[in-house]
């Protein structure tokens, strides 16, 4: 069992000998090309000192995914033959994070947090992810707010659609708003409010709607490389969602799938509207 402080130790560590390897001339050139590639999407050293807490999304996604493709290479290395790292290597693998470990972090940005929280105890920590959480109450919130909401929430389908068109995007990023198309609420049930729906179905909603609140963030802080156009409709469609981190890590609890809902469209929770329309005394 390793500590959060040395698996932190082993992360930057890692880093560091990527950086080494990449540098060094006497080393095979599939080698050094192969850390040289693996420094490029690797956390820098002040994301991993705040623990990733600065890393959201598919920039999350892909920074756990590099970690995951380096302990592959620190696994591969003693059959390079590069017996002068033997010892360095060994020590950044004993406390570095194993591929089993990573299997189902590399699958989603929900996966890669879920990970981060359990690994390097970024919040809501080991704990918070036994817990169901439930959202923020929603106060006094306009009518037109609410319909900002409710529209940008219906234009997500042709959004994903114009990005999964566009060829400037990165394959990976259209290939997510393909499989989002498949998974997305319809309007339909958007427009009755989830209300039709069994939990599962809500909680796989949730997630597609999660995941495309953060494609949209990925397309306009660069994560993903995009064209100025898909960029500022992103920019437009993004100001009416929500975060893609205000979605709960766990999936929904039965209990306060209500909350949620009212919560997605801006409407506060029955009990808060009961509390709200009390008389004192």
């Amino acid at each position: 069992m390793t500590t959060f402080d040395e698996r932190l130790r082993a992360l930057s560590w890692a880093r560091d000998l990527l950086r080494d390897m990449a540098a060094d001339e006497s080393m095979h050139s599939d080698v050094r090309e192969l850390a040289a590639w693996r420094l490029t999407s690797y956390p820098q050293l002040s994301d991993i000192e705040s623990r990733l807490l600065n890393l959201h999304g598919f920039a999350l996604l892909l920074s756990v995914r590099s970690i995951e493709r380096t302990r592959a290479l620190l696994d591969d290395l003693p059959s390079q033959g590069v017996t002068e790292l033997a010892v360095r290597v060994q020590h950044i693998a004993r406390h570095f994070p194993v591929s089993r470990e990573m299997s189902s972090a590399i699958r989603s940005p929900n996966d890669a947090r879920a990970w981060a929280a359990m690994y390097l105890d970024r919040p809501p920590g080991r704990m918070g992810l036994l817990r169901h959480a439930r959202p923020e109450r929603i106060c006094a919130v306009n009518r037109c707010r609410r319909r900002q909401r409710r529209d940008a929430l219906r234009r997500l389908w042709p959004a994903l659609q114009r990005l999964q068109r566009d060829t400037s995007v990165p394959v990976m990023a259209r290939s997510e708003g393909h499989r989002l198309l498949l998974t997305m609420p319809s309007n339909g049930q958007l427009g009755r409010r989830l209300h039709d729906m069994t939990i599962r179905d809500v909680n796989e909603g949730f997630q597609a709607l999660q995941r495309a609140c953060q494609l949209l963030q990925a397309i306009i802080d660069g994560t993903f490389p995009a064209s100025l156009r898909q960029q500022a409709a992103a920019q437009r469609l993004s100001r009416h969602l929500p975060c893609g981190e205000w979605f709960p890590v766990n999936g929904i609890a039965t209990e306060h799938r209500q909350e949620w809902v009212d919560a997605l469209f801006m409407k506060p929770s029955r009990p808060f509207r009961k509390e709200l329309g009390r008389t004192p005394g």
